[in-house]
């Protein structure tokens, strides 16, 4: 009874949390966060995007900064005035030029100040914080970013100022807010998060932001009890934060970059178990920080992404003697697709000594570069990984293959047109030993079932969903199979077949769709997303249809003659 209720209270969280997402597959983005050497630096960015592009074709996009030097980003709560110089816009315009693939680049900036308090209460600092930041948003527009990736950890305590410290001491004095109540300067904090989105989104006003953390990483330095945030590390963070969410216009986004995850060694550890897990940001430690009138904003805008740490996986960050390149090289393909399988939408892979581009000062004995290619083309193919890891608490995780997990039912990219009852059905191979099998969608449990056959009936809304199945055994390990995707579409209110016979080629398409000579040139067809919006329509013609102007992904074209009309999906690559 109890186990049932569980499973009934973990899917309602999962309707109510999955309004504006999960993103398909082919939506999901990995980037960097490189701070080794070069190309991390708008000047190096637009010398070398180009190339970037051609030889890393499976990534997004990178993020960078814009400081007058290519030694340090932007300190967001400086007291000086930024130009358009300063900032780098010419780099900037050149980078927006060569964009290609990298769809998805983000300019980074440190939260605190080095030459002043960040002292919330200071007018005429924050006046110029937001010309600078009104600045910023021009930055991001003019280099064709997504959005700025905002770091608000608090680096070279004694030369910097935290923003985010109520009783703890700042460099070179005491306490900032002395003889202020904790609610006065949450209130103070919150106005200034609100202005800082304001002043972002007057030049970009649909904006992504994300951060490296951000509410998650405040509740966990409270060590479970909400009485220690006002003496903890990031005791004003969440009270900022509120304002950002707060301001954020309808299409802006709010990213908790879920730094945590830089440490996983274990695939449960993605999903529903420690303080990096999806379960555990979301459903369990935002909601304990952010402002309770806030979180329905926050359920439809705001996002938790996922950080594979390089150095980690290949032994060069707390080395350990256990580690064999064969066991490295598995853990960073492993953490890679599992950050994918999980995350709302973003992935940024942090390297702190490599050289992602030049592949200079890479770990030895490995080839980093195809682990991480790897990882991305099984998770984009909706392949399984081939194994999970395991870990028991200490030493070595373990590796674990079997058994073989498939989902059967329903089929990969089914649409659902309609919300209603759905049934999962996983096979496993070979079922000795297995302890249960447990259902996710949207990186949330939905169900278990622990004996044969492996079938969950359950209700879903018409929404987007990613699923996937973990089979456990007595001892504990576990092995998942890979995604299964469900399409919410209103293709069935729009097209129709009516019987019609038509055949397109090839599926997957790059450029062009190829019929049949026997539909001729003058039947007409219609493309529509999955989301039932037309995209593009005409003669058929020479039997060819172009779709280069298509984004990549799932679509469906409707092709009518003078037998009826015929409708079928395709992929554009």
């Amino acid at each position: 009874m109890k186990l049932s209720l569980t499973i009934i209270i973990v899917f309602t969280s999962l309707l109510v949390y999955s309004q504006s997402f999960p993103y398909k597959a082919n939506e999901k983005k990995i980037i960097t966060l490189q701070l080794a050497g070069d190309f991390d630096w708008a000047p190096d960015l637009a010398k070398n995007l180009k190339a970037m592009q051609a030889n890393r074709p499976y990534m997004d996009g990178v993020a960078f900064h814009i400081g007058p030097d290519e030694s340090f980003p932007n300190l967001a709560f400086n007291n000086e005035v930024w130009t358009e110089q300063y900032l780098k816009f010419p780099d900037l315009a050149s980078i927006a030029s060569q964009a290609n693939t990298f769809t998805d680049n983000f300019i980074i900036v440190f939260g605190h100040s080095r030459n002043v308090p960040p002292d919330f209460f200071n007018d005429n600092l924050w006046a110029q914080i937001y010309k600078n930041t009104q600045l910023l948003g021009k930055a991001v527009k003019t280099g064709k970013c997504k959005g700025i990736m905002f770091d608000p950890e608090f680096y070279s305590a004694g030369e910097t100022y935290s923003p985010w410290w109520f009783t703890k001491s700042n460099a070179k004095g005491t306490p900032p807010y002395k003889g202020k109540s904790f609610d006065l300067v949450k209130a103070k904090a919150r106005q200034r998060g609100k202005e800082y989105v304001q002043a972002l989104q007057t030049h970009m006003p649909a904006i992504t932001i994300m951060t490296t953390f951000l509410y998650a990483m405040s509740w966990d330095y409270c060590y479970g009890d909400i009485n220690k945030l006002p003496d903890s590390e990031y005791a004003l963070l969440p009270s900022f934060a509120d304002g950002m969410l707060e301001a954020l216009n309808e299409e802006s986004i709010l990213i908790d970059g879920n730094e945590p995850s830089y440490y996983i060694s274990d695939s449960k550890e993605y999903i529903n178990s420690g303080a990096a897990s999806y379960y555990h940001v979301r459903l369990e430690a935002i909601p304990k920080v952010c402002d309770p009138t806030l979180l329905n904003k926050w359920n439809k805008q705001g996002q938790v992404a996922m950080a594979p740490y390089l150095e980690y996986c290949y032994n060069r960050h707390e080395p350990n003697s256990w580690s064999t390149p064969s066991y490295q090289s598995q853990w960073m393909a492993h953490n890679v697709y599992n950050s994918l399988l999980a995350t709302d939408q973003y992935v940024w892979t942090y390297i702190e000594s490599m050289n992602f581009w030049t592949n200079a000062n890479a770990p030895e004995n490995v080839n980093a570069l195809e682990d991480i290619e790897s990882a991305v083309k099984k998770f984009r193919n909706d392949e399984a990984l081939g194994y999970d890891m395991y870990n028991i608490g200490t030493g070595a995780s373990q590796f674990i293959s079997t058994p073989l997990v498939t989902i059967t039912s329903p089929a990969n990219s089914t649409s659902i047109n309609v919300g209603g009852d759905i049934t999962i059905t996983a096979e496993v191979n070979p079922t000795s030993s297995i302890s249960k099998v447990e259902f996710y969608a949207n990186s949330l449990k939905i169900g278990e079932k622990s004996s044969p056959p492996y079938t969950i009936k359950k209700t879903l809304e018409k929404q987007n969903y990613t699923l996937f199945a973990r089979a456990v055994k007595i001892d504990g390990s576990h092995n998942s199979s890979g995604p299964i995707h469900l399409v919410a579409s209103n293709i069935t209110e729009i097209f129709e077949s009516t019987g019609a016979s038509a055949s397109i080629h090839p599926n997957p398409a790059k450029t062009k769709l190829f019929l049949n000579t026997d539909v001729s040139e003058d039947s007409y067809y219609e493309i529509a997303s999955i989301e039932g919006k037309l995209l593009q329509s005409g003669e058929v013609g020479e039997h060819a249809i172009s779709i280069e102007n298509l984004a990549p992904g799932l679509y469906f074209i409707k092709i009518r003659t003078d037998a009826g009309e015929n409708v079928q999906r395709f992929v554009k690559e």
